[in-house]
């Protein structure tokens, strides 16, 4: 199972908050020292080549250069997200989850995904971080599970899921999948799904991944109703 940072009503306000703030430093200090380091590592490197006066094909360099610093900017903005999702959720409004979770399919590119809505319920939330949690999920289930994956929502008894009949984790288990830089996919910063637990957590809910009814990867969404 997945990482879960909201346990309900169990601590007061403060002691939320707090915990909140730490989780997002933790998450920051995760990236920084590690994620953002290796791109700046690599374009150091061919500089220092390309200074050497030994390469033969400058261009070619310079180009691996720019394309680190293109993934250091990704990074950079995903981070800038990270702290703009993960900041605790002040007011909240009824949304439907079917009406939020078909709007959000038809703005990302699903390549021949389909979608299958099998809930009527809804939740209280900020409704545009409940479409950017939506846009991380899919964009992470075409990205993993295949241009044609099928994705399913639904109800839980407390919230609700969204599950994909891809392959399931790549790399690690499913409670690698929120790690910060965890990606197989060229060019992405793997923190899609980071920013999906950092908004679950600034409402107060559990967000976990385990095994979908297909194979793949159902996130599940738990006290949200």
């Amino acid at each position: 199972m997945g990482r879960a940072h909201a346990d309900g009503d169990d601590k007061t306000e403060a002691d939320w908050r707090l915990e909140r703030r730490h989780d997002r430093l933790e998450t920051y200090r995760s990236v920084v020292s590690h994620d953002l380091r290796t791109p700046l590592n690599v374009a150091q490197g061919y500089l220092d080549f390309v200074r050497s006066g030994d390469a033969e094909d400058e261009d070619e360099l310079l180009e691996q250069v720019a394309v680190s610093l293109d993934r250091l900017e990704a990074y950079l903005a995903d981070l800038g997200t990270l702290e703009a999702q993960g900041t605790p959720v002040e007011e909240t409004e009824p949304i439907d989850i079917a009406d939020v979770a078909s709007e959000t399919w038809a703005s990302v590119d699903t390549v021949d995904a389909s979608l299958e809505i099998e809930t009527a319920a809804t939740v209280r939330a900020d409704r545009g971080r409940l479409v950017a949690a939506f846009r991380n999920v899919y964009r992470n289930a075409v990205e993993h599970g295949g241009a044609s994956v099928a994705v399913t929502v639904g109800d839980l008894d407390d919230g609700f899921y969204v599950e994909d009949d891809g392959g399931g984790p790549e790399m690690g288990g499913y409670g690698d999948l929120f790690e910060p830089g965890v990606s197989t996919t060229e060019g992405a910063t793997g923190l899609g799904l980071t920013i999906v637990e950092q908004i679950a957590a600034a409402h107060r809910w559990r967000v976990s991944a385990t095994e979908g009814r297909n194979g793949g990867v159902r996130i599940e969404f738990r006290n949200a109703r």
